[in-house]
């Protein structure tokens, strides 16, 4: 009896998008290299990655050219590389449309195993993106609704509570309804202290 071939396993590749030497050598040390099924390729490559691991910090200086052309322009799959005391900066990657999100703390394991759901496609079948997202989502962690963090949003920006409702499409009534379950679950009982809340807790700062 023939024993069938196995099929060669096909080696992913990636980039890594980031303005810090070490984070790009910590992710490139713990992909492995090909012997683990991965090729890291240059930034400036003409070819088109499986992936690319995208640093949110380059987006404290505004500059959103870069995700918004790999996520519009391009196959690839983006992953957001999020900063624990940013949480503001994986939230907006994934609102500009990357896929998921990886922790700067991630162990290599982790890593190794989000790369490669990216590449099968399967980041929601694995609950990786979902899961990702929620611990990531700006005030999760109290237990703030999608919808309770875009009116505190807008407290923290000094909006009002007119200017708030016809920016999110509700009524007044609405908004203060959720200004007050916010406010119980972040522990504060008026808009100086929510903003200072926000502030502490990843939120965008007021806009100048």
């Amino acid at each position: 009896m023939t024993t069938p071939a196995v099929a060669a396993t096909r080696t992913s590749t990636v980039v890594i998008l980031t303005p810090h030497d070490f984070v790009a050598v910590g992710l490139r040390g713990m992909l492995g290299g090909e012997e683990a099924g991965f090729r890291v390729l240059p930034p400036d490559t003409e070819e088109e990655p499986d992936v690319v691991l995208y640093d949110v910090v380059t987006l404290l200086e505004g500059d959103e050219e870069e995700l918004r052309h790999r996520v519009g322009h391009t196959a690839s799959t983006v992953v957001a590389v999020t900063r624990p005391l940013r949480p503001d900066l994986g939230s907006r990657a994934l609102q500009l449309g990357a896929e998921a999100v990886l922790p700067l703390s991630a162990s290599a394991d982790d890593v190794r195993a989000l790369v490669r759901e990216a590449v099968a496609g399967t980041l929601a079948e694995q609950n990786g993106a979902s899961a990702d997202l929620h611990h990531h989502r700006l005030g999760a962690e109290v237990g703030l609704s999608p919808r309770e963090t875009d009116v505190l949003r807008g407290v923290v920006n000094g909006r009002s509570n007119h200017e708030i409702a016809d920016e999110l499409y509700l009524s007044v009534n609405s908004v203060k309804t959720y200004i007050r379950s916010a406010y119980r679950k972040a522990g504060v009982t008026t808009r100086a202290q929510a903003v200072a809340w926000c502030v502490r807790n990843g939120f965008p700062p007021p806009s100048p």
